[in-house]
């Protein structure tokens, strides 16, 4: 049976513009639309979160572990990425329920928990993540922390502009030193939207997020400016 491969991308919302303490703004975009039916459910800016990102090479040892569920449930002829690993894409319902029955945690009793990227544009899955929060299991900061969202046109990309509260902003900048070289998973309830690595310390608690479209930036926006 022909296997198909799916390279390791990100899709277009997965791809950082910038968290910066300064947002040149070209173009600040007027919205109308209802976040509810165009996520066909209702998010709340707590639901828009961030996360550690487990590096590939404890990534690959929990799949090991993971191999028979993902070989009794997957797709024969979908497979994705996982470093230089092959891994089988399973239907996410039964590989879901597969995990729940399962004990994912660190050594330290730390819980993490899975979720895939997808291409934007094709649906495709493109790389299967494990993330992780604090020893409780929370995320390290959510968007209630968010004082405002808006929606701009940024070197002729469409992205949504985010600002921190005080609290957020001094959570951010800690969390950006304690990470440099890592990848951070900034998610909307099981949505994966930006997979970004970071360069360093960041202050200012500005950032941006590029969007393939202007509906889902001013969706996401709407989310974010929820109260």
């Amino acid at each position: 049976m022909k296997k198909i491969f799916y390279p390791l991308v990100f899709a277009s919302l997965a791809i950082i513009s910038g968290c910066t303490g300064r947002v040149q703004i070209e173009n600040q975009i007027d919205c109308n639309v209802d976040p509810d039916e165009y996520f066909g459910q209702s998010y709340t800016a707590s639901d828009f979160q961030f996360w550690r990102v487990i590096g590939e090479g404890e990534a690959a040892n929990i799949i090991d572990s993971l191999e028979r569920v993902l070989g009794e449930i997957a797709d024969d002829e979908a497979y994705t990425e996982l470093g230089s690993r092959l891994v089988p894409v399973p239907d996410t319902a039964a590989f879901g329920e597969a995990l729940r029955k399962m004990t994912l945690k660190f050594a330290d009793g730390t819980p993490y928990h899975y979720l895939w990227l997808k291409d934007e544009y094709t649906g495709d899955f493109c790389e299967l993540l494990f993330l992780y929060g604090d020893t409780e299991g929370r995320p390290l900061i959510d968007g209630s922390h968010v004082d405002s969202a808006s929606v701009v046109e940024w070197n002729g990309q469409m992205s949504v502009d985010f600002v921190f509260d005080k609290k957020g902003a001094e959570m951010f900048r800690k969390l950006t030193a304690a990470t440099v070289g890592e990848r951070l998973a900034m998610t909307l309830g099981e949505l994966v939207l930006s997979v970004p690595r970071v360069n360093g310390e960041i202050n200012g608690g500005r950032c941006s997020v590029s969007a393939s479209d202007t509906e889902k930036a001013c969706a996401i926006a709407a989310v974010l400016n929820k109260k």
